[in-house]
């Protein structure tokens, strides 16, 4: 990437907006898009694990690819289409996060312990867990830069990881064991 395009810092060209307020909290109207996106991306997401035929064979390969070879479903082509899925949203989200950050080649290096923390403690494998995770996650993050410098952010995430580890490694949607 850096080859093709350089090193240089990028954003998009969107208007400057006043950002909304609601009990003392700015949110702007990008992030507020962003997070509606999220939100419907994961209920169809959801949806789609629940009652298709292709999300139903990704649920038992994900489960028991054995098994699930033994049956009939054609768990190298299921697991390609859930690569191919996977990266098509994780492109979505590099879109998004370029609307409410500049865009580098590194980009997302800095979000990766706070998105890992997400998902751990949402439990792995919930989609609607992982988007309450990302929300808590994301709320204690920023409302602790109140008490330590921001660029001690990524430590937050490191302190959920370890605690939910500690106190429910199955995450708050994961089935206890």
């Amino acid at each position: 990437m850096r080859f093709v395009w350089g090193n240089d810092f990028r954003s998009y060209d969107v208007p400057v907006t006043r950002a909304m307020s609601a009990a003392g909290l700015r949110i702007g109207r990008d992030q507020m898009l962003i997070l509606g996106v999220a939100v419907v991306l994961m209920a169809l997401a959801q949806a789609f694990l629940l009652k298709s035929r292709l999300g139903i064979a990704m649920r038992a390969t994900a489960d028991n690819p054995l098994l699930a070879a033994v049956k009939g479903v054609p768990t190298e082509r299921v697991i390609a289409a859930a690569t191919f899925g996977g990266g098509a949203l994780a492109g979505g989200a590099g879109v998004f996060l370029g609307f409410d950050a500049s865009i580098d080649p590194l980009m997302g290096a800095g979000l990766i312990i706070s998105v890992f923390a997400a998902a751990i403690l949402g439990g792995v494998g919930s989609a609607p867990g992982a988007l309450c995770g990302a929300l808590i996650v994301g709320i204690v993050e920023e409302a602790g830069t109140m008490l330590i410098p921001p660029t001690y952010k990524t430590a937050i995430g490191f302190a959920i990881i370890l605690v939910v580890l500690l106190v429910r490694p199955t995450g708050l949607a994961g089935a206890r064991a």
